[in-house]
């Protein structure tokens, strides 16, 4: 079995000003992350912790990408905070996910799945 979670996402993109890396303003966006169940029993901070590390995971793939397709470009994407929420039965049930918008340009989907040693895969929302 799994949770299902909701997760407000604040990220930026970390633009090169010549010296060092300045965030270039904040984005928010919505992902539904389903999780194992030990993680309902986490405390709040914990989970947040836990669902943080995935964004890094998840982010750290993005940019590997864009290094590969511009290697000049010096900016990257980070995520700055999450705010993760574990549905209701009646809200899996609605099933937000089937309804939700892509939460980026670079990404096709706003559902990730989370295993127990942290490692994602990104699934259609269908599959969710």
């Amino acid at each position: 079995m799994s949770k299902k979670l909701q997760v407000a996402l604040t990220d930026t993109l970390m633009a090169w000003a010549g010296e060092f890396h300045v965030p270039s303003g904040e984005r928010l966006s919505t992902y539904y992350l389903s999780v194992p169940d030990s993680w309902a029993s986490l405390s709040q901070a914990q989970l947040k912790a836990n669902v943080f590390e995935a964004f890094q995971a998840i982010y750290a793939g993005f940019n590997a990408h864009f290094r590969a397709v511009e290697p000049d470009d010096l900016a990257y994407l980070t995520p700055l905070d999450v705010k993760p929420s574990i549905l209701t039965a009646d809200e899996e049930q609605a099933a937000p996910w089937l309804q939700a918008h892509v939460p980026a340009v670079w990404e096709w989907t706003p559902c990730v799945v989370v295993d127990e040693a942290g490692a994602y895969t990104k699934v259609d929302p269908v599959d969710f």
